[in-house]
């Protein structure tokens, strides 16, 4: 606080907040400017929802929330929706909701994977000519891969980069 004030950068005292993690945490309570500061279960910050549990079930259901939303908008606005044209906007509109920062949040419930999936899936199942297949088969025709795949790739990407030196983290 002697710093934010020293240098004219005031905190918003009501904007912040405690989040308490651990099972063991005393759960004490903090001030700033003279305030108590909240105390609460999850919290976002960059977009993405943190729980006191640090698991992933609360980010995973607003991001298929939010995917499910925008498929939804699409599936309103395009009529005839063909391979190639609905496919290309599900991947520029709806996958980023489901994909965003994913590295920081990747989910390892089964529970979690399957709500992401199930997006994809019900994207799938939109599409006009591809019609009494499985999901499997559906993936195969339009080129795609289950999203658990995708985010292993991105895995394996990030980790090559770090290792040969193209991003550069300091242990």
């Amino acid at each position: 606080m002697e710093w934010s004030e020293e240098w004219q950068m005031l905190f918003n005292s009501e904007k912040c907040h405690i989040l308490h993690l651990g099972h063991r945490n005393a759960r004490f309570e903090y001030t700033m400017g003279g305030r108590v500061l909240e105390a609460v279960d999850s919290e976002k910050d960059v977009g993405i929802l943190i729980h006191k549990s640090l698991k992933p079930s609360l980010q995973c259901s607003k991001a298929a929330t939010r995917a499910n939303q925008v498929l939804g908008q699409l599936a309103r606005a395009v009529g005839w929706r063909d391979k190639n044209t609905f496919l290309k906007l599900y991947c520029v509109y709806v996958r980023p909701h489901l994909e965003y920062a994913i590295q920081s949040w990747s989910p390892w419930l089964a529970q979690d994977k399957g709500v992401l999936e199930k997006v994809q899936r019900r994207a799938l199942m939109m599409v006009s000519n591809m019609m009494g297949k499985t999901y499997a088969q559906r993936l195969l025709e339009a080129n795609m891969t289950i999203l658990e795949a995708r985010r292993v790739r991105g895995d394996l990407i990030q980790m090559y980069k770090k290792m040969t030196g193209k991003d550069d983290v300091s242990p």
